[in-house]
């Protein structure tokens, strides 16, 4: 989701703390980063019907030194 996430520009900032703010409804998917939209009503790729959610750091040579840190984590049915 992160590539889809992102969407135009480069709304993360390296180093920093960022804000995501997902929402999925149905097979759409709405996405902040830093409170800027990122993605607005996208189609998801198909998905599970199970919802499982996760989280996971690439494991490419370009991500090898990359640590990901994740706080905050709120999880809600609309």
């Amino acid at each position: 989701m992160w590539d889809a996430a992102k969407g135009p520009g480069k709304l993360q900032k390296e180093g920093e703390w960022n804000q995501v703010l997902v929402k999925i409804q149905g097979q759409l998917i709405w996405t902040w980063i830093n409170g800027q939209i990122a993605l607005d009503a996208a189609p998801l790729p198909t998905r599970s019907a199970r919802g499982g959610i996760g989280f996971q750091r690439h494991g490419t040579p370009k991500y090898r030194d990359k640590v990901i840190e994740i706080k905050d984590v709120a999880i809600r049915e609309l």
